[in-house]
């Protein structure tokens, strides 16, 4: 398994889905819409296409992608933080508080 300094951090990875639901029209998307949209976002790295060994038949940077859901009680997660917010089960959505957030820290 590749070092975690050889992969996309979950705060990266967050950016990255604030970026893409900043640019979608209805602000929201489910993982699946996320996880293909993400390679446009980000420059995943070698160590991200490496395959999961929980998960086989998942590329480690989806998994990085799922946490954002699952580690939704971590005080660092975006969803704890109120920059995204989870819609239903599956599905996020970016809040005025992201959009914000993406204002106030990644002008593009």
């Amino acid at each position: 398994m590749p070092n975690n300094a050889d992969r996309t951090s979950e705060y990266e990875m967050s950016i990255a889905v604030l970026k893409f639901l900043s640019k979608h029209p209805t602000r929201e998307a489910s993982q699946k819409e996320i996880r293909a949209a993400i390679p446009f976002y980000i420059d995943l790295t070698d160590g991200d296409l490496e395959y999961s060994l929980s998960r086989p038949n998942e590329q480690l940077w989806e998994q990085i992608c799922r946490n954002i859901h699952s580690h939704k009680c971590s005080s660092t997660n975006f969803i704890q933080l109120g920059l995204l917010d989870r819609v239903a089960v599956g599905r996020i959505r970016i809040t005025e508080k992201g959009l914000n957030y993406l204002d106030d820290h990644f002008k593009s």
